[in-house]
């Protein structure tokens, strides 16, 4: 491994001490004035600088101090809403600046200048500003006003803006990180720069914050999109998921026109874990909302293995002024194997206000959406565990409870799939809501809507913590008899025993 890829990920790892994996402990942790970030000196996020404080949403900057040059920054913390119900933004810069607010890509200086959200007063919402600069020998600048019932714009100020001393001290060790870095590669590892470390590891997993989530890389190259929500999918997914070769397994997102299968766009994205009720609140057909409230600590990055970790609230309404029905916390890990990429769900949901009730659909649980070549109307396979196979005919594998359920077949001459292994720790185990048009839902909820047996809605009370687990692994090969799903089950288990 070379000294700066060692630096960066010995400063993750400080990073994740720093930020303890709780909510609560996140939210009673003491917060600063304004927005904290990094100034870099390039316009792509790379070469850490400086530390810097935005204490309000309206900046000049000169070029005596340093921004007479290329360079970029992005700062993070809350915004609190200063009132409820429709709350109006615009922003001026003279270059590309973005603003993003509880998962949302909301504004643009070059697209989307002016925008909206609902907000609940003295509510905080996650609040991600970047401004990158081209060219040099110029002056900066940056301006977001906000305007409501009975107030006219006005420039968002430090009153309204906030930032934990936690996050503060994780970015200060980045900064540190690349400060000691000297550019030397004294170990002689990854010297051609494409990802790999050089060790028995695996190629390094690495997270790039953008405004709609984070862009995962194995190997320098890229794996997938996670979004923390999107216009029109206003719930947490991951999409263009890609195996190690690069080819993309999960549905191209969005389908393209003439090529691709146009149903069910929107609440088959590509990979994503939600429910059809929660209190009779509808997260799987997008009539709720699910708030990204926060990442939990830094994304770690490493040889071989990522993890990040969220907070996310289920709400009662579409947007964001509704009601919290549930919490959740959901650390992904991300595992690069030769032959497949492994992709792990540990999900825990609480609520300290009421008791959760979880109805009986057949949209529940952990869902993928494949190709669409390999459909099983198009020639693609859906096999489970115990032999069973596709969505209708003698032994078919839809409502039938198994280890594993895997959907895959041939594409452009390589064989692709994805096998979706239900954590073993669950309350029960998952049947297998399958469609011939590219899906699998690993569904413990639905007892009589796909099991066919009797209604049995789960209960979880006030106060208790349920945990849902899931892996999905992610492969191509030459032909099928390459692929070894009950191997790569195995290597599920053992992450999670």
């Amino acid at each position: 491994m070379n000294k700066k890829a060692m630096l960066i990920v010995v400063a993750l790892a400080v990073v994740s001490i720093m930020v303890p994996f709780s909510a609560d402990a996140g939210a009673a942790e003491a917060t600063k004035t304004g927005l904290v970030g990094i100034q870099y000196g390039s316009e792509d996020f790379t070469d850490a600088e400086d530390l810097q404080i935005l204490y309000s949403l309206e900046q000049n900057w000169d070029q005596q101090s340093g921004h007479g040059r290329q360079w970029s920054g992005k700062w993070e913390g809350s915004i609190i809403a200063p009132a409820t119900g429709d709350i109006n933004f615009t922003i001026e810069a003279d270059q590309d600046a973005k603003v993003g607010i509880a998962g949302k890509a909301l504004l643009s200086s070059q697209s989307t200048t002016a925008a909206g959200m609902k907000m609940v007063k003295g509510r905080k919402y996650p609040i991600v500003v970047t401004y990158v600069k081209e060219g040099s020998e110029y002056e900066c600048n940056m301006k977001v006003q906000w305007s409501w019932a009975g107030q006219e714009a006005t420039t968002v100020g430090n009153e309204n803006l906030v930032y934990s001393a936690a996050k503060e001290a994780a970015l200060d060790v980045i900064v540190q990180a690349s400060d000691d870095d000297d550019g030397d590669d004294d170990d002689g590892d990854d010297e051609d720069g494409d990802g790999e470390d050089g060790d028995d590891d695996g190629p390094v997993v690495g997270f790039k914050y953008v405004p709609t989530g984070l862009q995962i890389t194995i190997g320098g190259k890229p794996f997938a999109s996670y979004y923390t929500a999107s216009t029109k999918i206003p719930r947490p997914y991951f999409a263009n998921v890609k195996s190690p070769s690069g080819v993309q397994v999960s549905r191209n997102h969005p389908p393209i026109e003439g090529k691709d299968s146009p149903d069910h766009d929107t609440y088959h994205p590509g990979i994503w874990l939600t429910f059809a009720g929660i209190n009779g609140n509808d997260y799987w057909r997008l009539k709720q909302r699910t708030e990204h409230e926060m990442y939990i600590g830094t994304p770690k990055s490493g040889p071989g293995k990522g993890t990040f970790t969220v907070s996310n609230f289920y709400l009662d309404s579409i947007d964001t002024s509704g009601n919290r029905i549930a919490h959740e916390v959901c650390k992904y890990t991300i595992l690069a194997r030769p032959n497949y990429n492994l992709l792990i769900y540990d999900s825990t949901i609480s609520s300290d206000e009421h008791e959760l009730r979880f109805g009986d659909d057949e949209e529940y649980g952990l869902g993928i959406r494949v190709q669409t070549p390999i459909e099983e109307r198009y020639g693609g396979q859906i096999l489970n565990a115990d032999g069973l196979k596709g969505e209708k005919g003698p032994n078919n594998a839809y409502g039938k409870a198994s280890d594993w359920c895997d959907y895959s077949g041939m594409m452009n001459g390589t064989y692709i799939g994805m096998t979706v292994m239900p954590d073993p720790k669950n309350f029960r185990r998952s049947w297998y809501h399958v469609r011939d048009y590219g899906l699998i839902a690993a569904n413990m909820f639905g007892s009589k809507k796909v099991a066919g047996l009797e209604r049995n809605d789960i209960k979880v009370a006030k106060g208790e913590k349920f945990h849902l687990g899931f892996g999905v692994a992610i492969y191509s090969a030459p032909d099928q008899s390459k692929v070894d799903r009950n191997a790569m089950y195995k290597d599920y288990l053992k992450q999670v025993k």
